[in-house]
């Protein structure tokens, strides 16, 4: 956050080449990435909900290969959470309040301002105003879900330009510069209004066709406007507001407080079971994830930090000569066993392949197991 959009995008290549292995993000950052070999996701944040923790820890070990997804977690944070959380909840002063200062942000008039797009960036807003910027956030999203308006979150950095000199005086210009004749051809070639207006390039597009960097794109680009051989533009947001109904103030934004309540409670009600879920230290997380998601529980998955946990109290020996107790008089199936030693069924089956390879008990043709003799 606070990056600008070139930071952003470098880091982003630099971490997905491997260059660095590391990256450092708001839960934002990982929208859309697609790195199948991402080996630990750490949060050092209680996500809103499980749903946002349960995807974004499944960006690791997409490739198939073992992974971890680390919640670091104290009671601090649930409180501090609980806090944050109550604070950024939008009300009907906030809502009201935000709308009127938009549209006195944008300049549009009362009873008009329907289907107008505005850029937007969201730390300008509300350093204007004095506005809590989080609260305002979820002000803007909630009147986004009820139409009121479309917020799109979508970065940006839009490249125009327009080359100033005749003909004559570019191939010129080529001449002294030929560190930068591949890319000035590519947007001749590609851009052959550039003489007569300002505009739009797509600097990606040009870095392939002139085989360079986007950086060295940039750098050329920004020479030339040093030189006055071009007229340069960059346009940089964030966001964009556009206005799907005409501007009524309290008018508009009454019509959707009924279902602010309920969003309220369902938003509470799932940071609730986030904290539930950072809590647990018993249950098979896998297994708390499968239910809140309503699917029926499984058997424990084994890997999560309670299941290793649990593992990890149970004594195999004594374990081991309960099996031999109960083999010795007569023969049971793995089954049978599971009923009389109430014990995780992989942990079981493993236990039983120990005393198998040691000799100690075998398998019938009944699938049944004794003692060995």
């Amino acid at each position: 956050g606070g990056l600008t959009l070139r930071e952003k995008e470098k880091n982003r290549k630099d971490w997905m080449s491997e260059k660095h292995p590391i990256m450092v993000a708001t839960n934002a950052f990982g929208m859309g990435i697609n790195k199948p070999n991402v080996r630990n996701v750490i949060h050092i944040q209680l996500p809103e909900n499980l749903e946002n923790y349960y995807q974004e820890a499944g960006r690791a070990g997409r490739d198939g290969h073992p992974a971890t997804a680390t919640l670091l977690y104290n009671q601090a944070d649930a409180i501090q959470s609980q806090t944050q959380f109550l604070k950024s909840l939008p009300d009907k002063e906030s809502l009201q309040s935000t709308f009127k200062k938009l549209c006195t942000y944008f300049g549009i008039a009362y009873g008009e301002g329907i289907f107008e797009k505005h850029r937007f960036n969201l730390q300008k807003f509300c350093d204007k105003y004095e506005l809590p910027v989080t609260k305002t956030y979820q002000s803007i999203l909630f009147l986004d879900r009820q139409g009121v308006l479309s917020f799109s979150q979508e970065y940006s950095e839009k490249i125009l330009l327009k080359f100033l000199p005749e003909h004559q005086e570019m191939i010129r210009y080529i001449s002294l510069h030929p560190d930068q004749e591949d890319v000035i051809l590519t947007l001749l070639r590609s851009y052959p209004g550039v003489y007569d207006l300002l505009t739009a390039i797509n600097v990606s597009l040009i870095a392939r066709k002139s085989e360079t960097t986007e950086e060295k794109v940039l750098e050329v680009l920004h020479k030339m406007h040093q030189l006055q051989v071009i007229e340069l533009e960059a346009k940089t947001n964030d966001s964009g507001i556009t206005l799907n109904e005409v501007r009524e103030d309290e008018r508009t934004v009454n019509r959707t407080l009924k279902y602010l309540k309920s969003q309220n409670d369902l938003k509470t009600a799932q940071l609730e079971s986030m904290i539930s879920f950072a809590e647990n230290t018993s249950t098979c997380l896998n297994n708390i994830l499968i239910q809140y998601f309503g699917e029926p529980s499984k058997k424990t998955c084994g890997r999560c930090s309670n299941c290793h946990k649990s593992n990890a109290k149970i004594d195999s020996k004594q374990i081991k000569k309960q099996l031999i107790f109960l083999l010795e008089r007569q023969a049971y199936s793995s089954r049978e066993l599971r009923q009389h030693i109430q014990l995780d069924e992989d942990i079981l089956i493993e236990i039983m392949r120990e005393l198998l390879e040691d000799q100690k008990i075998q398998l019938r043709a009944d699938n049944r197991f004794i003692v060995k003799k």
